[in-house]
């Protein structure tokens, strides 16, 4: 029926027809294969552009200089709060000033210093923070009857 509708039109009526037909199969062509793969293209454009940055940043990084630990004060960190807390203090001239060492738990520790030389004590602190990481959550100092000393109640922790 269509083919002898098409073959009883006029000349011009066929030509208008068949560019009508080949525009729509180029329109078709068009929507279901050439555009998903565009689109297919783009975002394997993009997956290669982002990879390529993430390699040149790895390039970058392995410029960077490697840190080298040290295996003795890597050992020296990992040992107890209480062990680290006991070898230290002496170094700092506070040894018989400690009258009570009570662990928390394996990273926290409660210590109580009485006539302890303020100075000393800050100083030892500080070398435990720089040295092993080791944090004072909270202290509380007093007046000793002699001048330079303290009393301290104090609660460090490892990071």
């Amino acid at each position: 029926m269509i083919k002898e509708w098409f073959l009883s039109a006029n000349q011009r009526d066929k030509i208008f027809l068949s560019i009508g037909l080949c525009l729509l199969l180029a329109l078709i062509f068009w929507i279901a294969l050439w555009k998903p793969l565009i689109a297919k293209k783009i975002k394997i454009n993009t997956s290669i552009d982002n990879n390529y940055e993430t390699l040149i940043s790895l390039q970058k990084l392995q410029n960077l200089p490697v840190i080298r630990i040290n295996e003795r004060l890597l050992q020296e960190i990992n040992q107890s709060l209480v062990l680290l807390v006991d070898q230290s203090h002496r170094s700092y001239n506070l040894e018989g000033t400690l009258i009570r060492n009570q662990p928390e738990n394996e990273n926290k520790i409660r210590l109580t210093f009485e006539n302890a030389s303020f100075n000393n004590l800050l100083s030892w602190l500080l070398s435990l923070n720089t040295t092993y990481g080791i944090i004072v959550e909270s202290i509380n100092l007093d007046n000793s009857s002699q001048s330079g000393l303290v009393n301290s109640s104090l609660v460090l922790a490892k990071p």
